[in-house]
């Protein structure tokens, strides 16, 4: 998919919001399908509470807003591609090639779609080779975070298929808290809340968990 004029000028925003109808873990049995625009909104406020942590504790320079929206478009070639399973995906380096130069691709057009006046301001968002390499390492730790997540929640429902992802992206997190100050600080103070149910996330009048 070499040309660059396939998607129909002023359709970018169109493309992002099919997002919703794209389903993620599509080989998996699960409770319940996570779309990947769910997914994407969940890396987002991860990736910003991270680069949170980041600027305020850890004296980054980093924009926390930028890499949000970062989070926000780190999928959008899925619009088009859909979800491609890692194991798949990653079968053979000759395919990986082929597919990543596919993702590429598509990142650039769908940056062609956008009127010319402000295609440089997402390119650096949209088109993953161009993203900063600091701001991707946030966004790839929170979207390995959001996984993490979305695989206690099926495994809390009882979903076999999740046992096995859920010790493997457990250990992508630890590995990015070991990396990163800001995530490791992320998991600290925020990790578990995430997989509490709604009844123990609100306080009692007395200040105690429900």
């Amino acid at each position: 998919m070499d040309d660059l004029s396939m998607f129909r000028p002023g359709s970018f925003v169109a493309w992002m919001l099919r997002l919703s109808h794209i389903s993620r873990w599509n080989t998996m049995s699960g409770a319940r399908h996570e779309n990947v625009a769910e997914h994407s909104y969940g890396v987002a406020v991860i990736a910003y509470m991270i680069a949170q942590y980041g600027v305020v504790r850890f004296g980054r320079d980093y924009d926390p807003k930028e890499i949000g929206m970062a989070a926000v478009f780190h999928e959008a070639s899925e619009a088009l591609l859909g979800d491609m399973t890692s194991p798949v995906k990653y079968a053979m380096p000759e395919f990986t090639k082929i597919y990543k130069k596919l993702e590429h691709n598509t990142e650039e057009a769908m940056i062609k779609s956008l009127p010319e006046d402000i295609r440089g301001s997402l390119a650096s968002l949209v088109i993953q080779q161009q993203v900063d390499p600091q701001i991707k390492a946030i966004v790839k730790a929170a979207d390995d975070i959001s996984a993490y997540l979305t695989a206690c929640e099926q495994v809390d429902a009882s979903r076999k298929d999740f046992v096995e992802a859920k010790r493997k992206q457990r250990a992508k997190v630890d590995a990015h808290g070991d990396e990163h100050e800001e995530v490791r600080a992320f998991l600290e103070e925020f990790l578990e809340h995430c997989t509490l149910p709604y009844d123990s996330l609100v306080l009692r009048t007395d200040g105690e968990a429900a």
